[in-house]
């Protein structure tokens, strides 16, 4: 039996404007070891402020290489990307079989009340990898539990 490794997961967020050229740095290390590993995605995310154009520039930097590699940037939905149809718009911008969505099924309805039709509506065959946890809301905030034991 032949394990492999679906993705490498970077901890960089696209959208800290303070942060360009390590974020670039962080991707493009990632992307030579899946290149290395032949690994077939790399995850990014992006939290915080709404930077749209400026995510833009990183991936527009970062895909010709993802292009070169045969590797997939995933965008994970999350951060500034739960809704999305932001998503969406972002990846018809550039129209990359080297850039798809990771669906991080929990963000999308727990942070934006998106449904999972809309949020298969919004990404259809964008989505490439799936990241599944189940939680609950409580006085504090959101609490991960055991799949089938949340909302």
């Amino acid at each position: 039996m032949k394990l492999q490794i679906p993705c490498i997961d970077t901890v960089c967020n696209l959208a800290d404007t303070s942060a360009k050229e390590d974020s670039i740095k962080e991707i493009n290390a990632c992307l030579e070891i899946a290149g290395n590993l032949h690994i077939p995605y790399v995850r990014v995310k992006a939290y915080g402020d709404e930077n749209y154009d400026f995510v833009y520039g990183i991936i527009a930097e970062v895909l010709p290489l993802c292009e070169q590699k045969g590797i997939v940037l995933l965008i994970e939905t999350s951060g500034i990307f739960c809704d999305t149809s932001k998503l969406r718009d972002m990846l018809d911008s550039f129209a990359s079989d080297n850039l798809a969505a990771l669906w991080d099924m929990h963000s999308p309805y727990f942070i934006k009340n998106e449904d999972p039709e809309t949020t298969i509506k919004n990404l259809g065959a964008y989505i490439k990898h799936v990241h599944i946890k189940d939680a609950v809301m409580n006085d504090d905030g959101i609490e991960y539990c055991i799949i089938g034991e949340g909302k």
